[in-house]
């Protein structure tokens, strides 16, 4: 790759990044708060193809879905795609 495709490729990849932390900022104040610990819970992945937000709860999944009330063997995770 030349100069301008790696200058081109780093400001999509922090353009994903700023929609990336837009993004966890609108969840952030979604996100239902009994204890807190779910909201504390979060935590953002910045990765070369997009982003990962995670909520790291044993109850995360159930919140975000209802169907997910019965006990889980590990915790959700939603990867989203780069666009």
């Amino acid at each position: 790759m030349g100069k301008i495709e790696d200058q081109l490729e780093k400001g999509l990849r922090e353009w994903l990044w700023t929609i990336g932390d837009l993004v966890l900022a609108e969840a952030q104040k979604l996100v239902p708060v009994a204890s807190g610990r779910l909201k504390d819970s979060v935590s953002i992945d910045k990765r070369n193809d997009g982003f990962v937000i995670q909520y790291d709860t044993d109850y995360a999944a159930p919140v975000h879905n209802p169907k997910y009330l019965v006990k889980m063997s590990s915790n959700h995770v939603q990867n989203v795609p780069s666009h």
